[in-house]
């Protein structure tokens, strides 16, 4: 852990899986510059989240699906397609809520 940091939190690094994260002004990073970050996993090695709060211009979910060519067997919400993050741009991620089975 930085040396700054294990001042500031002497304890133990817990992680910040589940947790959310919001940018500080000034961060310095055009890519999470007002960035909301859903941490989904974290440890001593690595951290993996997702951006929350970037819409895809004009994208939306079943826009998103018919050009994957992805058929659905239920009807898809109209929810716009968010920029996950700028690691890993091959892959793509849905966040639901618990009442989904089989997802």
């Amino acid at each position: 852990m930085d040396d700054r940091l294990q001042r500031l939190f002497p304890g133990p690094a817990e992680s910040l899986a589940g947790r959310a994260l919001i940018a500080m002004p000034g961060i310095g990073d055009s890519r999470f510059e007002r960035a909301v970050i859903y941490i989904c996993a974290h440890n001593d090695d690595h951290a993996f989240g997702l951006l929350l709060n970037r819409p895809v211009d004009g994208l939306t979910a079943p826009r998103l699906l018919k050009k994957l060519g992805v058929v659905s067997e239920i009807e898809v919400a109209p929810d716009p397609v968010l920029y996950g993050g700028p690691v890993e741009r091959e892959r793509g991620f849905v966040l639901h809520t618990t009442d989904y089975v089989n997802a």
